[in-house]
Formats: C-alpha cells, sequence, structure tokens
C-alpha cells in the first residue's frame, strides 16, 4: 500500500468516527425526548384520571341532589318541617309558645318553600340550626311579648 492510499483509509476513518460521534449525539438527544415524552404521557395519564375521578365524584353529588333522590327528600323534608314547632325549639322558648299560640307563624322550617332542590343543601348551610329553632310570630308585639316570658 501507498502512502497516498494509507493517508486517504486514515482521512475515511477519522471522517466515520466523525459520523459515529454524531449519530451519538443524534441518538442521545432522542433518546431524552423519548424519555420527555414518556413523562409527560404518564403525567397527563394521571392527570385524566384525576379529573374522571371528580367527575365521578360531581356526577354522584348531582345525583344525590335530583329531585326524587333519598337525599333531596330529606332534606326538603328538614327544611319543610318535618320536625314539629314543639321538638325542634329550645327550652326556653317552649313557654312562650305554648302560651301565645295564636299570635305564632310558625318556625322558620316550616316557613320556607324551595322550588329549586338544588339549593335545599345550600339554605341549610347558611341557616343552619336556627331554621329550626326560630319562631316567627305575626307582629312584632307579639315577639316582644315571648321575649319577656
Amino acid at each position: 500500500m501507498t502512502s497516498a492510499t494509507i493517508a486517504v483509509l486514515e482521512a475515511r476513518i477519522v471522517e466515520y468516527q466523525e459520523a459515529i460521534d454524531a449519530n451519538r449525539r443524534q441518538l442521545t438527544s432522542e433518546l431524552e425526548e423519548r424519555q420527555n415524552l414518556s413523562t409527560s404521557r404518564e403525567s397527563l395519564l394521571s392527570r385524566i384520571e384525576r379529573k374522571t375521578r371528580h367527575i365521578g365524584h360531581l356526577s354522584s353529588a348531582k345525583n344525590s341532589l335530583r329531585p326524587g333522590s333519598i337525599q333531596a327528600k330529606r332534606k326538603l323534608n328538614s327544611l319543610k318541617g318535618s320536625t314539629p314547632p314543639s321538638k325542634a325549639m329550645k327550652p326556653g322558648v317552649q313557654g312562650p309558645v305554648d302560651r301565645q299560640k295564636p299570635d305564632i307563624v310558625g318556625i322558620v322550617a316550616n316557613l320556607i318553600t324551595v322550588a329549586d332542590e338544588e339549593t335545599v343543601g345550600l339554605i341549610e348551610r347558611f341557616l343552619g340550626t336556627s331554621i329550626q329553632t326560630h319562631v316567627v310570630f305575626k307582629t312584632d308585639a307579639s315577639s316582644r311579648r315571648a321575649m319577656g316570658y
């Protein structure tokens, strides 16, 4: 072999080595990109799973508020006054109520009508126990007499 042939072969070796290095860099870059895509995919799948569970929870909550459901009927009954006023009142209120029955309109729960059953829970949370314990009188004077009892 001549020195010219050897020089050409050595140049090709350098050229092939540079091509191999370039391919390694490209392969490393593509492997990193694949890893990033895989991580993003797992993250998205996790988010989808969480959202699906959340939607399922919202769906069951919505079903519990549907007219005719047991929970909605219970809530509506409590607002309509399923507990008689005499049982719902605090002991200190019972005496004036018994004495002034003609002046009493009723307790708040008996006086509220809720057309939209989805708002029943909201109303219960807003009014709390006062819905079953606050007495409504026909006049302010009747109310004052009851407070003076």
